[in-house]
């Protein structure tokens, strides 16, 4: 994933389908500088740090963010 993407998705009010090596994932946060983001992996709550290239947005929305306009 691009950066930009990457800060599309975490300022949308759509609930965007973003994975992992496969794995559906959260962002909670993310370092542009070191090109890191941090990610809860939503199939056992894990947090990992992944490089943002490596996350993959699927197109997929999944609905809305709670408290997101």
């Amino acid at each position: 994933m691009e950066v930009e993407r990457l800060k599309e998705i975490i300022s949308s009010s759509d609930n965007f389908k973003v994975t992992y090596k496969n794995h559906p994932v959260w962002i909670e946060s993310y370092d542009t500088d070191a090109n890191i983001a941090e990610v809860r992996l939503l199939d056992n709550q894990g947090i990992e740090g992944v490089y943002i290239k490596d996350l993959v947005d699927t197109g997929q929305v999944l609905g809305k963010v709670k408290g997101r306009r």
